[in-house]
């Protein structure tokens, strides 16, 4: 939990520069706290069909959900 109680701010990367915009996140956002869900195993997202795309992010979305993320 961050400073102020709130809940932790869910992150989620496909594959591809995720880690770099956690990292300014970090500085932008200092007393957040951070969930980070990394995806390489279906990376990358641009050759997948619009069915794998929504069962993989409903897939995400449930874990963070789970995680008790804002997301």
């Amino acid at each position: 939990m961050n400073l102020k109680g709130s809940l932790p701010i869910g992150v989620f990367d496909s594959g591809i520069g995720g880690l770099n915009v956690l990292k300014e996140m970090f500085k932008l956002l200092p007393t957040e706290d951070f969930i980070y869900l990394a995806d390489f195993k279906n990376c990358p997202y641009g050759v997948k069909s619009k069915e794998e795309i929504i069962f993989l992010i409903k897939k995400i979305i449930a874990f963070f959900k789970k995680m008790s993320t804002k997301i």
